[in-house]
């Protein structure tokens, strides 16, 4: 996505991902911490679905919606839905 944005790759980028074994409270003080970067002008993008599970996928389907879990593709709808 960034590629798109800043083609000329001049923007320092790097990946978080969460930590479901940590409590809530860990994840909100990384958040906030996080959110302390913006005034000293640092991008916070935010991406990924609502709903996956990378290693519960069916590799074999690909990038098709069979490759998820009928219940990740029904939330996701229902989402889908409330944001509509």
């Amino acid at each position: 996505m960034l590629h798109h944005i800043y083609p000329a790759a001049d923007l320092p980028v790097f990946q978080l991902s969460i930590d479901y074994s940590r409590p809530a409270g860990y994840r909100h003080a990384i958040g906030r911490d996080l959110a302390a970067l913006r005034s000293r002008g640092v991008l916070i993008v935010g991406s990924g679905n609502v709903v996956h599970n990378l290693g519960g996928t069916d590799r074999a389907e690909g990038t098709r919606a069979a490759a998820s879990w009928p219940w990740a593709l029904a939330f996701d709808d229902a989402v889908k839905t409330v944001l509509a």
